[in-house]
């Protein structure tokens, strides 16, 4: 009796954490299945069975009303097993042959090299609120499709999950190199007939938020590998003609062209960096999709067009023949690069490392322009040289850096609401657009708000480097207030948001994911403002201070005589802000954006 009084409790607990899920979403997988196969001859396949449950029009019509099965002819078969719908009365629709259609996946348009690629389109049928779409298909891939056996498989799907299953089956005799991480769920090991068959298993798994500026080293992924070496695995990539960087006289001909028109080193590589992205199209394709095939810089330049991995070997390949030291580096986060475990598909990024000989070392993209060196956004990566001449794993470590603004201004208000003066900012690591400045001296001007071109008199670079930069401007504004009776209102002059950090000044009132800032922050701003007679400061004296777990700030308003002082500091020393942190971090934020404190308010007496 007591037996059946407790399964009674658990499929009533059961029935409300699932109805829990459907409450706000819209639709809910029933079951999800994942597997995996090796067999012996060292071919594979992937198989996926999904129970989808339709909780809202949304979902049919915009959200899951067809899926999209990519995959590459050349090394794939594709098979579909199954695809039906059991409507809400439980009639079950059978896809009919004409809901099945073959296109060009998007990131092959205008990419003849791999125009062979395909993108089964399945078009789902039988669709209302309450209905089930069931459909289980299998990718069939032949043993060189990639490198070695290897999988990758994120845990959550963009709406909630009741049962998911991930399933790697491997014949007797081999072994499989695994890790589950962000996640405490172990694999369930079982043998089968002559395989091996490792088993995760997951349940009331939550939808992935849609929350922007996340870390993906955070969230729950399962990888895998039959190779229990990475410098095996990496040798069988690396040796294709990509990686020996070879150029043809056209391309050694531009790279001089650049090299003799600019003069200077980094200006050359800049040069020839703008030419590889604007004229280089890129081909939106991964390397799973592509088979790990990387075609040679000369293919690449040939066609105008290729892979971010193939601009990136262009890229490096145009700079060698500028005569500049540069190797293609794979982005790795730390805790995915497994020297034990031979997986590829941790390869975040693909820069290009820069070695001038007259200034330190640089990352630069071959897909988008840098105002500076990348490398102080490359904290907790290894950086893998992809190179086929080196004869071992060569890689770099990074280093946790930290976004530097420090500003001050040194401003007299005349009689005649004229305001001139000087400006002072320091910029570091990463706050210092030292590349975009040395290409374009007359980018200074945007750097701090409040004086356009023509009220910058002059600027002096105290000091220029990739590491610091600092300038000094002598400033003159005339119409810097707005006037409302005798109140008259001034925007504080400040440095200008270039690192793409907008997005803080509106900041969701709750978030369930780590937010990632690209570094740790510490700004300090300085003014002093000397005012005439006739005024009044209408702005109170303030002295904020604020200290929680995600950093401090100080806000400080106060006039002596006819001098108003005014300081503003920021400090967020970790770039990780974790959801039990991300109050603090979120009322730090509200506070330095908020309007009033970049407003000066005077009174005419």
């Amino acid at each position: 009796m007591k037996k059946n009084i407790i399964i009674i409790i658990l499929l009533f607990l059961s029935s409300v954490v699932v109805s829990g899920q459907e409450e706000n979403a819209d639709a809910v997988y029933q079951k999800l299945i994942k597997e995996y196969r090796l067999h012996p001859d060292g071919s594979w396949d992937f198989h996926l069975e999904k129970e989808l449950k339709l909780l809202t029009h949304f979902s049919f019509h915009r959200l899951y009303g067809e899926t999209f099965i990519v995959y590459n002819p050349d090394y794939q078969k594709l098979q579909i097993d199954h695809a039906y719908t059991i409507m809400r009365n439980g009639k079950k629709v059978i896809t009919p042959e004409n809901a099945f259609n073959e296109v060009l996946p998007r990131g092959a348009a205008n990419a003849p090299a791999y125009n062979q690629l395909r993108e089964m389109v399945v078009t789902h049928t039988g669709l209302e609120t309450g209905a089930v779409i069931h459909l289980g298909y299998t990718l069939k891939n032949s043993a060189d499709f990639y490198p070695v056996f290897m999988g990758e498989e994120m845990i959550g799907e963009s709406s909630p999950v009741n049962e998911m299953e991930i399933r790697v089956i491997i014949p007797e005799g081999k072994n499989l190199q695994h890790q589950t991480s962000n996640i405490r769920t172990a694999p369930e090991i079982s043998t089968v007939g002559m395989n091996k068959v490792y088993t995760w298993k997951f349940v009331n798994l939550k939808a992935n938020t849609h929350e922007s500026y996340k870390d993906k080293k955070l969230l729950p992924r399962i990888l895998f590998s039959e190779s229990d070496n990475l410098h095996k695995t990496y040798d069988k990539f690396i040796r294709q003609e990509a990686f020996y960087f070879k150029t043809d006289r056209s391309m050694s001909e531009k790279a001089k062209v650049i090299r003799d028109k600019s003069n200077h080193e980094l200006k050359t590589m800049m040069g020839i960096q703008d030419m590889v992205i604007h004229e280089i199209r890129e081909y939106h394709l991964t390397l799973p999709v592509t088979a790990f095939r990387v075609r040679p810089p000369m293919e690449v330049w040939e066609s105008s067009g290729g892979t971010k991995l193939e601009k990136a070997c262009l890229l490096a390949s145009l700079l060698r023949e500028a005569n500049i030291s540069a190797r293609v580096v794979a982005v790795i986060p730390d805790k995915y690069y497994l020297r034990e475990m031979g997986n590829l598909l941790v390869m975040d990024d693909f820069l290009v490392q820069v070695n001038p000989r007259e200034h330190g070392q640089f990352y630069i993209s071959a897909t988008g322009n840098d105002k500076q060196n990348l490398y102080d956004r490359l904290a907790g990566n290894q950086l893998l040289v992809l190179e086929s001449a080196i004869e071992s794993l060569r890689t770099f470590e990074t280093k946790q850096s930290t976004n530097k603004i420090q500003f001050g201004t040194g401003l007299v208000i005349q009689e005649d609401q004229k305001i001139v003066g000087t400006c002072e900012i320091e910029l570091e690591n990463f706050a210092n657009p030292y590349l975009k400045i040395l290409n374009d001296s007359n980018y200074i001007y945007s750097l701090i708000s409040g004086f356009g071109k023509s009220e910058i008199k002059e600027f002096e670079f105290l000091r220029l480097s990739e590491d610091k930069s600092s300038i000094h401007y002598e400033v003159e504004n005339k119409n810097a207030f707005k006037e409302n009776e005798e109140y008259f209102f001034m925007q504080l002059p400040e440095p200008r948001n270039h690192l793409n950090e907008a997005y803080l000044s509106t900041l969701a009132v709750e978030r369930r994911d780590a937010l990632k800032l690209e570094n740790p922050l510490h700004y300090s701003y300085s003014y002093s403002v000397s005012v005439p007679d006739q005024f009044e400061m209408v702005s109170k004296p303030l002295d904020l201070k604020l200290e929680n777990q995600a950093g401090k700030l100080e806000i400080k308003f106060e006039k002596s005589g006819q001098n108003i002082l005014i300081e503003k500091s920021l400090e967020i020393p970790d770039n990780i802000i974790k959801p039990n942190v991300y109050q603090d971090f979120r009322k730090l934020m509200m506070e330095w954006y908020d309007g009033h404190y970049g407003k000066l308010v005077l009174k005419k007496n």
